[in-house]
């Protein structure tokens, strides 16, 4: 999975997650099944992951927007002379 982040290969990355996944829900249900605290404490942080990196994937996309895709509103930029 670590080398799927370096060579940018989708799929694997895929893949790797998809069985982290499936190994962390396992090991969760074999030693905490009886106990409902730490499997909600494991969603509720997964939940908090995602929402935090979907907007750290639109945040990143609106300051890579160039001064000509930018809404009229904001000012225009000054070139580094």
């Amino acid at each position: 999975m670590a080398a799927s982040v370096g060579l940018r290969v989708t799929p694997g990355l895929t893949i790797g997650a998809v069985g982290l996944f499936a190994y962390v829900t396992g090991a969760v249900v074999r030693n905490f099944g009886d106990a409902l605290g730490v499997p909600t404490a494991l969603a509720v942080t997964g939940v908090v992951i995602l929402v935090v990196a979907v907007l750290t994937a639109r945040l990143m996309g609106v300051t890579k927007q160039s001064p000509e895709q930018a809404p009229a509103k904001w000012p225009p930029l000054r070139k580094a002379s």
